[in-house]
């Protein structure tokens, strides 16, 4: 354990003291086999921006797969689209792509309803989260306890806030965050 310990110790060190990307270091202390061609967060950033022209950037996760490659996924909001680019950490290559609306309707939702809207619930979002980009806005229907309420998704600093509201006033029934590495 003590050998363990000290050679990632020696590998933090070398990695820092070298300047390479704190990429490398993670990968390199979690035991994977490196390589020079990590890239860092700014770059695979960079890399999903050529996919979505114009967008905004919520935040970026970073996850390690089985194999030990490193892969990004960078959250772009685009107009009314909340976009996921998928970026090899060690090419750089965009890996996948989903796109989705960012304002949704769950499916048995009342029709005829009258609720504060997409728009408010969404800015209600954003001054209980303190800021940041709006990133999903779902309309939901509880039908046991007759509940139509938004649930608000926004990102700010690689931190995910949900709230949720109840549709017909606006209040707040739940607020939660969530760290996105």
């Amino acid at each position: 354990m003590k050998s363990k310990l000290f050679g990632f110790f020696v590998v933090m060190t070398l990695v820092l003291s070298s300047g390479t990307s704190t990429a490398f270091a993670a990968k390199a202390a979690k035991g994977a086999q490196t390589s020079t061609s990590v890239i860092s967060v700014k770059e695979a950033e960079k890399k999903a921006m050529t996919r979505v022209v114009g967008g905004t950037i919520a935040r970026t996760e970073t996850r390690y797969l089985k194999d030990g490659s490193l892969e990004y996924t960078v959250v772009i909001v685009s107009g009314a689209n909340c976009n996921h680019v998928k970026v090899n950490g060690d090419t750089g290559a965009i890996i996948g792509f989903k796109m989705d609306p960012i304002v949704t309707t769950a499916p048995g939702v009342p029709t005829g309803e009258k609720t504060i809207g997409a728009d408010k619930a969404k800015a209600i979002g954003i001054k209980q989260a303190g800021g940041g980009i709006v990133t999903k806005c779902r309309l939901d229907y509880k039908a046991k306890k007759d509940i139509l309420l938004y649930r608000v998704y926004v990102a700010k600093d690689n931190v995910e806030y949900k709230t949720e509201l109840d549709a017909r006033t606006g209040d707040i029934l739940k607020a939660t965050t969530k760290n996105k590495k």
